[in-house]
C-alpha cells in the first residue's frame, strides 16, 4: 500500500456520531523481506497521549480501517476509499475482540541494552530459554512524543513494551525508528518508521453495528 493518506482533511463521514477519535501522529512503516518482493507500505495514525492507533490494510482490493480500543477491547473497522482528492472513511461494524493465545502465554520476553539507542528484544517459547520464537534489533531514536511499538506479531507487545521503557533515560522520550525482526520459522524483515504531525479525526455512529465475524469485514 503506497503513500495516499495525506489527504485527511477532506473526510466524508457519519452525521451523528457517539465518540471521536483524534490522532497526531501519521506514521508510515516501510517493510522489506518477508514473503514478498519488494518494499511494503503500511500506513497508520497514532494518538500521542492516549496511544490509540489506527491501522489501514489492503486485503483482496479491499482497502479497510481499524481502531483497537484496549480499555474496552474492542475493534472498530471502516472501509475506506479515495476518490477526487478526498479520503472517505464509512464505519462498517465493531468486534468484540476474543483472541485465543494460549499457545504464547508461556513465552518469556527478555529485553537487553545494547546502548543508548539500540536494543535487542527475544521472544524464548519456555522458562529453559533454549528455543526462540523471535528476535528483534530495535533502534530508537529521541523525540517529543513516545513511540515504542515494536510491530512483532505477538501476544505480549505490552510486555516488550514495558520492559523496554524500563531500560530507557526517564528524562527523555523515544520512538522506534528501526527494527531487525527475525521469526523461527525463518522469515525477515526490515521494518523502518517515518513519522509525521497531522491533525485528524474520526468518529464513530451514535448506534454500534455489534459483529461477530472477522474483524477485517473481508
Amino acid at each position: 500500500m503506497r503513500k495516499i493518506f495525506t489527504l485527511f482533511l477532506c473526510l466524508i463521514s457519519v452525521t451523528v456520531f457517539s465518540q471521536t477519535y483524534q490522532f497526531n501522529y501519521q506514521i508510515e512503516s516501510h517493510y522489506n523481506g518477508g514473503m514478498s518482493d519488494g518494499e511494503s507500505v503500511y500506513t497508520s495514525f497514532y494518538d500521542s497521549k492516549s496511544k490509540t492507533q489506527l491501522s489501514l490494510r489492503s486485503f483482496s482490493g479491499k482497502l479497510r480501517a481499524v481502531i483497537f480500543d484496549k480499555e474496552k477491547n474492542i475493534r472498530h473497522l471502516f472501509k475506506v476509499t479515495e476518490e477526487k482528492g478526498a479520503v472517505a472513511f464509512e464505519y462498517l461494524n465493531t468486534i468484540k475482540v476474543d483472541e485465543d493465545f494460549n499457545h504464547i502465554a508461556k513465552d518469556i520476553i527478555e529485553v537487553t541494552k545494547i546502548d543508548s539507542l539500540q536494543y535487542k528484544i527475544v521472544g524464548f517459547v519456555d522458562e529453559k530459554k533454549k528455543k526462540k520464537r523471535f528476535s528483534a534489533d530495535v533502534t530508537l531514536e529521541k523525540s517529543k512524543m513516545s513511540y515504542l511499538t515494536v510491530g512483532v506479531d505477538h501476544a505480549k507487545t505490552e510486555e516488550m513494551q514495558e520492559k523496554l521503557q524500563k531500560l530507557l533515560d526517564s528524562d527523555s522520550t523515544y520512538i522506534v525508528k528501526k527494527i531487525k525482526l527475525h521469526y523461527n520459522t525463518r522469515v525477515s524483515y526490515k521494518i523502518v518508521n517515518d513519522f509525521q504531525v497531522v491533525d485528524f479525526k474520526l468518529s464513530l455512529p451514535e448506534k454500534l453495528n455489534y459483529k461477530n465475524d472477522s474483524y477485517w469485514g473481508v
